[in-house]
């Protein structure tokens, strides 16, 4: 069995009515993979319909120590993310960390 050293959380929010996003998928979806030693964000995929929103939200907030805090992380997507599905992106981001918390506070 490998010495798993990172963990994998999810958050999902609705996406907004109009959009591409809702069209394809409905929801926003973020997965974060995150080292529990030290609380940084390592690698990101969300539900973008393009790979350079993808790609672009990754290269945002990967390097991120979730221990900040969400209030930083938040103004950082708001300065950074320009499109529809961003408050349903900073609200799927929140509830993935807010899982992390939850599952490294349990995990004794």
């Amino acid at each position: 069995m490998a010495d798993v050293k990172t963990v994998l959380v999810s958050g999902y929010s609705a996406a907004p009515k109009g959009t591409s996003m809702f069209e394809e998928f409905k929801h926003a979806g973020v997965v974060l993979e995150i080292d529990p030693a030290t609380n940084v964000i390592i690698a990101v995929d969300a539900t973008f319909v393009t790979q350079l929103a993808r790609s672009f939200y990754s290269r945002l907030i990967v390097g991120y120590d979730v221990s900040n805090g969400m209030a930083p992380l938040e103004r950082l997507i708001s300065t950074a993310v320009h499109t529809p599905s961003r408050e349903a992106l900073i609200v799927a981001t929140r509830a993935a960390v807010q899982r992390y918390f939850q599952i490294r506070d349990n995990r004794g």
